[in-house]
């Protein structure tokens, strides 16, 4: 494995866990503090076949402005790791590339979510699993845009240097 994809793969590891660990909030825990102060009796994924579960309800954000901040939080953490995938990635094809960059940031999504399902003090939604993948595709194609942009700029001044080349 090339060093550059090994360091990146650690590198998202690491942003996948520090994700999970801080949607956990396990603040007040001691190192003698039992699974069963953290994690919820419930140890199943039939919830996820449950139409009725609270992973598939929704909130609202009236009233509480701290909601919206962590939401436009998800939306921005999960774009930028999508961004960081597309670009470590080495593969020619940007389609190709776009795809994976989005499905590996929204899957880690919604295993943080489905994580959070069974936490005592956090409810895993699917709505924020939509969150973190819309903030993946906008990042992607901002992405997208910038190398647009800057491959533009770039053929814009080779263009003038070969032409001021040939004139002076």
């Amino acid at each position: 494995m090339r060093p550059l994809v090994a360091s990146s793969m650690i590198i998202i590891v690491t942003f996948s866990l520090i994700v999970i660990s801080v949607a956990s909030q396990i603040t007040t825990i001691t190192i003698d503090s039992s699974l069963h102060e953290v994690y919820k009796n419930e140890s199943s994924l039939i919830f996820l076949m449950d139409i009725n579960s609270s992973f598939y309800s929704l909130y609202s954000f009236q009233g509480n402005p701290a909601l919206l901040t962590r939401k436009i939080g998800h939306f921005v953490l999960y774009g930028i790791l999508a961004s960081f995938i597309f670009v470590i990635l080495s593969i020619k094809r940007w389609s190709l590339r776009r795809i994976i960059a989005i499905g590996t940031s929204s899957f880690i999504g919604l295993l943080d979510e489905i994580h959070q399902h069974f936490l005592i003090n956090r409810s895993g939604r699917l709505l924020d699993v939509y969150i973190n993948t819309v903030g993946s595709i906008s990042f992607v194609l901002l992405t997208l845009l910038l190398y647009y942009l800057i491959s533009k700029r770039e053929s814009t001044k080779k263009h003038r240097n070969k032409s001021f080349d040939s004139t002076g």
